[in-house]
């Protein structure tokens, strides 16, 4: 969800990015405690009215003793063995789903696994059809766009975009996601 301060600045800020010929991206986390389903569409749509070439949406997930961690438990948004959990599905092709507590998880889902293709068709115009998708592991496979998107947008090869995935795609290694792999 961005607060409308923040949106604004995107509308002034992305013209001079695109001037440059630099790419447009946008890292976000969704379904943090308070957001709903239309603020992340809003997000979505922001992206696409803005131009934005990439985004990369995830889960927000809970770390240990951090102002949202303990408010979400204290909100009964969270539990607190939950807490301590990496908020990963077991196997490669669990479905993601929402850590925190929030309105329309199922939805929410969805509209992840959707934001997946966003570096290939419009997404919007598919929002008012999410609701004909089941929610299964099907919709896993669009996991398989990230790896693409994220060597159209960093130009990482093959072997160093698996190399960062398989660093950086489990929270608990969180402390280290920052340390380069080039």
């Amino acid at each position: 969800m961005v607060p409308r301060p923040n949106r604004d600045l995107y509308y002034r800020t992305y013209p001079f990015i695109g001037a440059f010929s630099w790419k447009k991206f946008m890292s976000g986390r969704g379904c943090i405690p308070g957001e709903t389903y239309e603020d992340a569409c809003s997000t979505l749509r922001l992206n696409e009215e803005i131009g934005a070439d990439y985004i990369r949406m995830g889960f927000a997930t809970p770390i240990p003793n951090t102002t949202m961690a303990t408010t979400a438990i204290a909100d009964g948004l969270l539990d607190a063995a939950r807490a301590a959990d990496s908020g990963e599905p077991a196997g490669p092709f669990a479905l993601r789903r929402p850590v925190f507590g929030v309105a329309e998880p199922e939805r929410l889902t969805k509209l992840y696994y959707l934001s997946k293709l966003y570096s290939v068709v419009k997404v919007s115009p598919l929002i008012p059809h999410l609701d004909k998708i089941p929610l299964s592991r099907l919709l896993t496979v669009l996991e398989l766009m990230s790896p693409y998107n994220e060597k159209q947008i960093f130009h990482l090869g093959i072997l160093n975009g698996l190399r960062y995935f398989r660093h950086t795609g489990a929270p608990h290694k969180r402390t280290t996601n920052y340390v380069s792999i080039i």
